[in-house]
């Protein structure tokens, strides 16, 4: 599974792209493909597909660490 990331990462200027290269389920049996869809979904169904900000955050856009 290859997962394309835009945007500015870890405070640097300016924006990359990146592309992550994940198996679909790890030796623990974890399904990497699940989740993903599962997270792309929910940040689509919040509205936040195109948007920019953090991809991890609370309903005010804060950062959960």
């Amino acid at each position: 599974m290859v997962d394309p990331l835009m945007g500015r990462f870890k405070n640097e200027t300016g924006e990359r792209n990146l592309l992550l290269v994940f198996s679909n389920k790890t030796n623990g049996r974890i399904e990497v493909r699940k989740w993903v869809d599962r997270f792309t979904a929910l940040l689509e169904m919040e509205g936040k597909g195109k948007t920019t900000g953090p991809v991890v955050c609370d309903k005010n856009g804060i950062i959960l660490q």
